[in-house]
């Protein structure tokens, strides 16, 4: 039986992604959180662009343990720091953790839903706004942000690219946007502290 070259590439990916996080963060905690979050954008940017799926027990899952480790290792945000000041950091960190997963699921899938009955099509998948919850629980809100920011624009010009380059029509083509917001958030543990 011949191994695929895929699978060479991600195991790769994920031990320089893992050494950057331990380069970064050196042996602690934070690396710990990091490299799980690395494990969970590299299996699903790849379970996204090969099946188009994103499933509830790596996104939901991965929410949950996001939420959980909040409270051992701190969660940024300025809305926690802003409102709730005088709470203890963990509970801060977790408050901020719950209102990045809030604020960033919540509006993509009312656009969502509302797509959806305009056009009477979906136009967005429910794993993508899961996936915005590891975001949340994970980077918090403004960072979380970013991951998305970075990921729908570089969805958006590849996206383009591709639909130009194979002559398909946008209204029939299925992108893996997920796909695209894994890379961006990958990205962002390892450009600058959380």
């Amino acid at each position: 039986m011949q191994i695929g070259y895929r699978y060479p590439l991600v195991e790769l990916a994920t031990a320089i992604l893992f050494a950057l996080v331990v380069y970064r963060y050196g042996l602690s905690a934070a690396a710990g959180k990091w490299a799980l979050f690395e494990c969970l954008m590299v299996i699903l940017f790849c379970t996204d662009l090969e099946e188009r799926i994103l499933p509830d027990e790596l996104t939901l899952g991965g929410a949950a343990v996001g939420l959980a480790l909040a409270f051992l290792v701190t969660v940024p945000g300025v809305l926690g720091e802003l409102f709730f000041p005088d709470w203890t950091p963990p509970l801060r960190s977790a408050c901020n953790a719950i209102l990045g997963m809030i604020f960033l699921a919540g509006p993509l899938w009312l656009l969502g839903a509302l797509y959806a009955q305009v056009r009477r099509r979906e136009g967005v998948g429910l794993g993508d706004v899961k996936l915005l919850l590891i975001f949340g629980a994970f980077l918090g809100l403004e960072s979380g942000l970013m991951a998305l920011l970075i990921g729908a624009v570089s969805g958006s010009v590849l996206g383009l690219i591709y639909l130009i380059a194979t002559k398909r029509s946008p209204a029939e083509t299925e992108l893996p946007f997920g796909t695209f917001l894994c890379a961006g958030a990958a990205i962002l543990p390892l450009a600058k502290s959380l």
